[in-house]
C-alpha cells in the first residue's frame, strides 16, 4: 500500500514538473487567464490576451537582453515612427529600441532594411541569415566573416583573404 502511495506521488510530482518544463519552453504562462495591460506578460492562448485592442500578445525572444522567451502585451511601432519608452515597443524584432526622441530605431550594429533591423558585422546574431553583410556568418552569436575572409578598414564588408 505504501509503495502505490510513493509512486502516486511520484507520478504526481513528475507530471507537474513536466507542465512546468513544457510551459517554459513555449514561453506560454498558462495560469494567466484572464486579459492584461500594456507590458504585461500574457497568455496567447486567449480570445482576448491584450485588454487594450492597439497591444497584441506577441513573443518576446529576448534572449540577449534578460535571457527570457515569454509573451507579453505590446504595440507593434515600425522603424522610424514614434514610440513611448518601451523598447518592445518597436516592431517585432528584438534589435529595435525607443531613443531619446522617441522615435524607434536599430541598435547600434543593427541597419535598417524595410521594416526591420538586420545584424551588421560584429552585431548579434542566432542564424547564418541573421548575417546580411556578404561573406559572413553567425559565429559564437556574433556576425563574423567567414573564413578565408577579412574585414575591411571601415568594418563594412568581408573581403577575400589573399595571404
Amino acid at each position: 500500500m505504501a509503495s502505490k502511495v510513493v509512486s502516486l506521488l511520484f507520478s504526481i510530482i513528475l507530471a507537474n514538473i513536466m507542465v512546468a518544463v513544457n510551459s517554459a519552453n513555449d514561453g506560454i504562462n498558462r495560469e494567466i487567464q484572464s486579459c492584461v495591460n500594456h507590458t504585461m506578460e500574457c497568455n496567447p492562448e486567449l480570445s482576448e490576451s491584450c485588454c487594450d485592442s492597439s497591444n497584441i500578445c506577441k513573443l518576446i525572444n529576448n534572449v540577449f537582453k534578460t535571457n527570457t522567451v515569454k509573451f507579453f502585451c505590446y504595440k507593434t511601432i515600425n522603424i522610424g515612427e514614434a514610440c513611448e519608452d518601451d523598447d518592445f515597443d518597436c516592431t517585432e524584432d528584438n534589435f529595435a529600441r525607443c531613443n531619446s526622441k522617441n522615435v524607434c530605431e536599430c541598435d547600434n550594429r543593427f541597419t535598417k532594411n524595410n521594416e526591420t533591423c538586420e545584424p551588421t558585422l560584429s552585431a548579434y546574431c542566432k542564424e547564418d541569415n541573421h548575417c546580411r553583410v556578404e561573406n559572413s556568418n553567425c559565429r559564437d552569436g556574433f556576425c563574423n566573416c567567414k573564413l578565408n575572409y577579412k574585414l575591411n578598414k571601415a568594418s563594412t564588408k568581408c573581403l577575400p583573404d589573399f595571404l
